[in-house]
């Protein structure tokens, strides 16, 4: 793995956007209004791996995070992406034992104990292989264990049927976010997957 993690930062009009990030991984993503004070909320969004689309911009499914979150929070100031999994790839079947990096559970712990609120937004995973649902569920077991030592409690904008925390992608397809605020969500482990 390529541990030579660069800084890089974006403005636009209303944003700042800051990523962390090598050539095939992005461990973090934050971005930050332009008159962000102390004192105003942070929000750490968990989802499941970065697309590579949306390197130093606000891709759509981000901009619905986004605007979800403005109608919610009057207080908010920067919100934090972070990945289950830092490979930059478009197709989450994509993601194997050669290309986790597990310099990401550094980023996820920094992310948890600083933020004040969590939503975990990685969507359903249960489609995939049988390697990456047990890596999935190593990285969940962490975040519940984090989310639990911070006290803190973890949140999603939806629920799918199969109790996994709806991904924003959903609402590209012309869905609506009807829920006006956020569920309170425990993360569930897949036995099956120890």
């Amino acid at each position: 793995m390529d541990h030579n993690i660069k800084l890089y930062e974006y403005n636009s009009n209303e944003y700042k956007i800051i990523e962390y990030h090598t050539d095939n991984h992005r461990f973090l993503k934050k971005i930050q209004i332009k008159n962000f004070e102390p004192g105003l909320k942070i929000i750490n969004l968990i989802m499941f791996n970065p697309s590579p689309s949306d390197r130093g911009k606000i891709c759509n499914t981000i901009k619905i995070i986004l605007d979800y979150i403005l109608k919610i929070f009057n207080d908010f100031g920067e919100i934090n992406i972070t990945n289950l999994f830092s490979y930059t790839d478009s197709n989450i079947k994509n993601i194997n034992i050669n290309n986790i990096d597990y310099n990401n559970n550094q980023y996820l712990i920094n992310e948890i104990e600083f933020s004040d609120h969590i939503i975990l937004a990685y969507g359903d995973y249960n489609k995939l292989n049988k390697f990456v649902k047990i890596e999935c569920n190593k990285q969940l077991i962490l975040i519940k264990k984090i989310i639990d030592k911070f006290t803190k409690n973890s949140n999603c904008i939806d629920i799918n049927k199969n109790n996994t925390p709806r991904h924003p992608s959903y609402y590209l397809r012309g869905k609506k976010i009807v829920i006006s605020k956020l569920i309170n969500y425990n993360i569930i482990i897949d036995e099956k997957y120890i």
